[in-house]
């Protein structure tokens, strides 16, 4: 804003803006942009803005994670730490901590999640992650029993679920 010239001013903005008192842009890394105003008696002045641009995250979350039934499973595993970023998830009553880069989640059903991360207080990021929950898998080994160290004893497993490796 130009004050104390004689009227009309005009702005001459460098990196080949042009003249006028308001511009728009979008830059793509930090710049500075210098403006000269002239008032109608010739006289001038110059002073300059610098503006800072922040990368959005581009290490969002993935689409859609599996979490085994009630067991605590990290959401954004691949999410590195930014300094200056600030992460919200919600629902919160089913998080580690809400407001950490990968909070750990603890359901029984398919659920969605949302995380909104703020750089720097100015870029915003919001994203979702569905949750998918596989059947809980059921299993039996044979009981308890007493032998001799001799004696040979067949243990057994079972599930409900189809396709289940075991173990032993």
């Amino acid at each position: 804003t130009a004050t104390n010239g004689t009227t009309p001013y005009t702005f001459n903005w460098d990196q080949n803006l042009g003249v006028s008192a308001m511009k728009t842009v979008t830059p793509t890394q930090p710049t500075t942009y210098t403006v000269i105003v002239t008032d109608a008696n010739g006289c001038s002045n110059t002073d300059a803005v610098f503006v800072d641009v922040f990368p959005l995250p581009t290490d969002l979350p993935q689409d859609t994670i599996t979490a085994c039934a009630n067991v605590a499973t990290p959401l954004a595993p691949n999410i590195v730490p930014r300094p200056g970023a600030v992460y919200r998830w919600t629902p919160t009553g089913i998080l580690g901590d809400p407001n950490i880069p990968n909070p750990s989640i603890r359901v029984n059903r398919d659920t969605t999640v949302f995380v909104t991360i703020t750089y720097r207080g100015v870029c915003t990021v919001l994203d979702t992650v569905r949750v998918k929950v596989p059947p809980a898998i059921n299993l039996q080994a044979s009981g308890d029993t007493t032998l001799c160290t001799t004696d040979p004893i067949r243990l057994r497993a079972s599930s409900s679920v189809a396709n289940v490796q075991y173990v032993w």
